[in-house]
């Protein structure tokens, strides 16, 4: 219904203009094809929720198929509006504007459909690309429409000189003016994708299918992929779910971070337990094969369960602080990888130390937390506030609970309690 109507009313619109009706024809069927798919109501018309889900990241859907699509269907809308126009402003903006007001009328109107600013975004890369294909087209096309009856060229004309040439323009930044006016007082802003778990696009798939089948084998039955955002400053990781095996892989640098074993513990028979050196042995080939960042760290090795598994780490030490940097892997009694645990951050530049007695450092936390008592601690490089401090963990227990309750820091440098 929308193309009958539009298609013939641009058409003579756009030789009322001055311009080619064919074009004026081609540019309103791609509005009607856009407004067809966006407007049409999947259900009965309600009232409007009147809420936009705005992403924090915007870039955070590039390359799904829903992405796609919605470039691919603003590409012809920007492409024949800058061959109507033969103006590259106008074949970015009047698309932008239309994805924007129609995200805005899904808000306020009931359609049974949802704003969402990444559809702005995708419609937005599909008008840039449009309109480079119309000003390459329009390099090579002549300046002038064909000539007409002289009758409807000079009237075309007249009227062109008065209406036409500003019109467009015009119509486009009060078009944006009216939508930020109802978008600052009608749609409420629904933050979204400053953290969650989402389903991952086709480069996070490609990245997190090659690490798991580099750890797992190329016939591992991948069941899952997510990529996971998190607002608190951690950076963002690949969830992957396989039969038995979880992942976590950093993203973007690829680098595996987390595997756990979700299967039973089931026990191993003496027969079948390897001994522990040969246990070390396949952890060291695994560490030097999958993460050779580690190979210079400091390495220990103990039992981790009654079955036969050993725990071998591997961490990093520079003047007597524990640094970030870490790997732990346990293997079963058979030798088979169970767990991993990675985290290859470079050695930070920390500030001096001015508490290097542990006792001291247990004084001036039991100082700070009288209520409860510190236990064995450790001095490590810790995070705080975007700095990296120097600073002693204590578990701290009380009168009623033998296991620690809380963790307590205290900076190594300035005897204050980190918070």
């Amino acid at each position: 219904m929308a193309i009958a109507v539009l298609v013939p009313v641009g058409a003579v619109v756009a030789r009322r203009c001055g311009h080619a009706g064919i074009l004026g024809a081609l540019f309103a069927g791609s509005l009607a094809v856009e407004l067809a798919a966006t407007l049409h109501p999947e259900g009965a018309l309600s009232r409007g929720s009147r809420g936009c889900v705005v992403n924090g990241d915007m870039f955070l859907a590039v390359g799904t198929w829903q992405w796609l699509l919605n470039l691919a269907m603003f590409v012809p809308v920007a492409l024949f509006a800058g061959l109507l126009f033969r103006n590259t402003f106008l074949a970015v903006a009047t698309p932008i504007l239309l994805s924007a007001a129609t995200e805005v009328a899904q808000a306020l109107v009931g359609l049974g459909r949802a704003c969402d600013s990444d559809d702005v975004v995708a419609n937005s890369a599909g008008a840039v690309v449009g309109a480079v294909l119309a000003f390459g087209i329009n390099r090579f096309r002549p300046k002038d429409d064909p000539p007409r009856s002289r009758h409807r060229a000079g009237t075309e004309t007249q009227f062109a000189r008065a209406v036409a040439p500003a019109a467009p323009l015009y119509g486009t930044i009060a078009g944006f003016v009216v939508l930020a006016i109802v978008w600052a007082g009608w749609i409420e802003r629904l933050p979204y994708g400053v953290d969650g778990a989402f389903e991952a696009d086709g480069r996070q798939r490609a990245v997190a299918e090659r690490v798991t089948r580099s750890f797992l084998g190329a016939d591992t039955d991948i069941r899952r992929i997510q990529y996971i955002k998190s607002a608190n400053g951690m950076p963002p990781i690949l969830a992957v779910s396989t039969p038995g095996k979880s992942l976590e892989i950093q993203w973007p640098s690829g680098e595996l971070s987390q595997l756990s074993d979700n299967r039973p513990v089931t026990p191993i028979p003496a027969a079948e337990r390897l001994p522990a050196p040969r246990i070390e042995a396949n952890a060291i080939a695994f560490m030097r094969e999958h993460f050779p960042w580690a190979a210079d760290a400091r390495r220990r090795m103990d039992a981790s369960g009654e079955w036969g598994d050993q725990h071998i780490g591997w961490t990093s030490v520079v003047d007597g602080v524990l640094m970030p940097k870490r790997l732990d892997i346990v293997l079963d009694a058979r030798g088979n990888v169970a767990t991993i645990s990675a985290r290859n951050t470079p050695d930070p530049v920390l500030p001096p130390v001015r508490i290097r007695d542990e006792s001291a450092a247990r004084q001036a936390m039991q100082q700070a937390r009288p209520d409860l008592t510190p236990q064995a601690g450790v001095l490590l490089a810790v995070e705080h506030r975007g700095r990296w401090r120097p600073a002693w963990r204590f578990p701290l227990t009380d009168a009623t609970h033998p296991n620690p309750i809380a963790i307590g820091m205290l900076d190594a440098e300035t005897g204050e309690v980190l918070r």
